[in-house]
């Protein structure tokens, strides 16, 4: 989170007040805290205090859009605290014809099918009987029917609100309400993997207007063998609406915890794009590109970005001691 947090401040030049949610002390301890309370214009918050009811058996991601209803802002955009940003977020945001028109701004998950999670796209049709103009251009819709369309649809590491738009925060109540306990157990979580479906759900039940970036989550990471159509990363790759890198989705570390001294990044070679779900993916997270295009080395300015990000992990993170409790 810190590095995020000196990425947007000190690469984007992003002013604006940043809030921190976070669910107990065994989520983010007093050490933490307080580094992050250091840093320009950026308050905690603990989660737990606005809503002890719903959320004092949280769950991993299901305080997510707790966190987003609990925000001071009219205007949010939520990121994870492991995504890496090539471009300011905001701006990418204020720019998007999806948000412009709808108030909110959805990214795919990857384009990938398994057969285990058809049972989201039953429960989307118990849901919604009648499809709205809004999901029909989705391949998750007809998931049943169609063999090679993709089970998963949604990527929550960044998502764009705008509570002022009433629909929208009727939306948001109730993708809250999916992920309370009783629902994310018993429904949500059991049909779909985790909270991302939940907040293209809960708009489309109420028939609120919402629209995906257009393409597929893709990929930056390593060769992986010699082939020139293939990369390989578990970090998921966001462009923007003009089809540029946005954000990744998973960090640039091979292992998250450990002090800046002990990190070792993850060699990003090439960017695998998903324009349209044409692509194929294989274990490892392996993207292999069908059309010239799809696979690419990183240019210039993407290498000059994640060097700079990767300067601001070296010089400017601070320790957190071990002994914190």
């Amino acid at each position: 989170m810190q590095h995020l947090i000196l990425s947007l401040r000190i690469l984007h030049n992003v002013s604006i007040p940043i809030q921190v949610f976070y669910a107990g002390k065994q989520d983010l301890i007093y050490d933490e805290i307080r580094i992050l309370e250091s840093l320009p214009n950026v308050s905690t918050h603990n989660v737990l205090d606005y809503f002890p009811a719903e959320t004092r058996r949280w769950e991993s991601w299901s305080i997510k859009p707790y966190a987003m209803l609990a925000s001071r802002f009219r205007r949010i955009v939520f990121l994870d605290a492991d995504v890496v940003l090539f471009q300011d977020p905001i701006a990418a945001v204020q720019r998007h014809p999806i948000f412009q028109r709808t108030g909110q701004l959805f990214f795919r998950d990857r384009h990938v099918r398994e057969e285990r999670f058809l049972g989201g796209v039953e429960l989307f049709h118990q849901m919604n009987r009648y499809p709205s103009q809004y999901s029909r251009g989705l391949g998750y819709t007809g998931a049943m029917e169609d063999g090679t369309s993709e089970t998963h649809e949604m990527d929550s590491g960044f998502i764009a609100m705008d509570k002022g738009n009433f629909g929208v925060l009727m939306g948001l109540l109730l993708a809250a309400k999916m992920n309370a306990k009783i629902e994310r157990d018993g429904v949500l979580y059991a049909k779909t993997y985790g909270d991302k479906e939940s907040f293209w759900f809960a708009s489309e039940v109420l028939r609120v207007p919402y629209g995906f970036n257009h393409a597929f989550g893709g990929v930056i990471g390593e060769k992986g063998d010699e082939s020139q159509s293939k990369v390989c990363g578990i970090s998921l790759l966001q462009l923007d609406s003009d089809m540029r890198p946005l954000h990744l989705n998973g960090g640039f570390l091979r292992e998250r915890h450990v002090s800046p001294e002990k990190a070792q990044f993850i060699p990003f070679e090439r960017i695998g794009l998903d324009l349209n779900g044409h692509v194929t993916w294989s274990t490892g997270h392996c993207l292999h590109g069908g059309a010239e295009g799809d696979v690419r080395s990183l240019n210039a300015k993407e290498k000059a970005t994640l060097a700079i990000l990767r300067g601001l992990f070296m010089k400017n993170l601070t320790v957190i001691p071990t002994t914190s409790g």
